[in-house]
């Protein structure tokens, strides 16, 4: 092997050496900005809600007793959510299936659980609302999860547009 083909061998081994560490380095500090984001405390949500609903003194207790009942009943759904999953997790290296279809009914049935809860929760923030405010909590609720353009809730008396092209 010639001289100079050897330097470059080398030149290029170290340029090599020098790009991994760069792209170790810059994967390493992309990872730690993306821990989880802090959940924001339940009393800071409802003052939130509270304010852009413009609930008066006497909606804001009754929404501030709805909202710790629903968390309440949304952290043991958590809870047993978690519970089933991990015994689902656990249950997977030994491939008991009937065991594992229990699990799953039982996972299926905290799952309708916490929709249900939600649905209540919703239903009887409604009931507390005057007309001006369901459309506020309207507008509150689509900006928290991103409305699709069609979407019209059950008090909206407005004509739907058309639906967006899927």
């Amino acid at each position: 092997m010639k001289k100079s083909t050897a330097q470059i061998i080398v030149i290029a081994v170290i340029a090599l050496i020098i790009l991994n560490v760069t792209l170790i380095g810059l994967m390493w500090g992309n990872k730690k900005e993306h821990n989880p984001k802090e959940r924001r405390p339940i009393e800071e949500i409802n003052d939130f809600i509270i304010k852009e609903i413009g609930f008066n003194k006497q909606q804001a207790e009754a929404f501030v007793l709805l909202s710790q009942k629903h968390h309440q009943a949304q952290r043991a759904n958590q809870n047993e959510f978690k519970r089933i999953k991990d015994q689902l997790n656990s249950l997977m290296l030994k491939g008991e299936q009937s065991e594992v279809d229990s699990l799953i009914s039982q996972f299926a049935e905290v799952a309708t659980t916490r929709e249900t809860e939600l649905f209540r929760f919703f239903r009887e923030v409604l009931l507390i609302c005057d007309d001006e405010q369901k459309q506020r909590l309207q507008h509150v609720f689509f900006q928290a999860t991103g409305p699709p353009e069609y979407a019209k809730m059950p008090f909206d008396e407005k004509p739907k547009g058309q639906r967006l092209p899927r």
